[in-house]
């Protein structure tokens, strides 16, 4: 009788168990389960009571609220970085570490000529050229290890063949949930033609510069020599007209004379 009561009272410990956590506890995590599977992230945890298990679905539902509010805040930051990747003026390119394009904005499809669907997939070094192809592929594999890469210049390609020159910078990032790095080139196309043209005309004008010492030279060596000319010409003169006054003795051409001399 004794071993049937306490069977009998651990069988109702059991059942009461089960109706009132375990049965409860099933509920709770199959409603959690639901709104997982479903992506319903406004959905909440129901239960009825008013003890623990009540106490639970409530803490539930605030990490919910507190998810669904990071996911909002997270969408809103997405797109406002995608309105500005698709506005910025520089180039942005993202790739995966196995090589392929995945990303390209559209000033970066619009410098180079490529549509999105058409570059979207393609080696990164479909836009480089062969000749900085090295520095791309060193500068991949830099970054892959964890270490910096400093800004460096190459010449991308357009799809006519054009160049553009451009300083690249990057860093490892996640896209779509996989590695990837993101590029982001500045077009310095101008500014190198600039300074070409500039280091021309500095060039020219030193060489205009040289060309006006060297006349400026020639002008005073001839101004000199033509000085002393003009002064030994004086000189002779000078030395004529005195003797011409020791020779006349008439005072008043004598006069005459030395009021030329002085």
């Amino acid at each position: 009788p004794r071993i049937s009561t306490l069977f009998l009272l651990g069988l109702t410990i059991i059942i009461l168990l089960h109706s009132l956590v375990l049965k409860r506890m099933g509920t709770i995590a199959s409603q959690v389960h639901e709104i997982g599977r479903s992506d319903a992230s406004r959905n909440r945890v129901e239960i009825r009571g008013d003890d623990e298990m009540k106490g639970l679905s409530l803490e539930i539902n605030r990490m919910l609220d507190t998810i669904e509010k990071t996911q909002k805040k997270l969408q809103e930051s997405e797109e406002q970085i995608r309105e500005v990747v698709e506005n910025i003026p520089d180039y942005v390119v993202i790739y995966a570490h196995s090589g392929e394009i995945l990303y390209i904005n559209p000033a970066a499809m619009q410098a180079t000529g490529y549509e999105a669907e058409e570059i979207i997939g393609k080696p990164i070094f479909t836009l480089s050229t062969d000749e900085n192809r090295e520095i791309l592929i060193q500068a991949m594999k830099t970054r892959q290890t964890g270490q910096p890469v400093p800004p460096y210049e190459i010449e991308v390609k357009t799809k006519t063949g054009t160049r553009r020159t451009v300083l690249v910078k990057g860093r490892s990032i996640r896209y779509h949930d996989n590695p990837a790095t993101l590029l982001l080139l500045s077009d310095i196309t101008e500014r190198i033609e600039y300074e070409r043209e500039r280091e021309k005309h500095a060039q020219e004008l030193e060489r205009i510069s040289c060309s006006l010492q060297q006349a400026n030279r020639q002008v005073n060596l001839l101004s000199s020599i033509t000085r002393h000319d003009i002064l030994n010409q004086v000189n002779l003169g000078l030395l004529y007209l005195d003797s011409l006054i020791m020779r006349y003795e008439e005072p008043q051409i004598r006069q005459k004379l030395e009021d030329v001399v002085s």
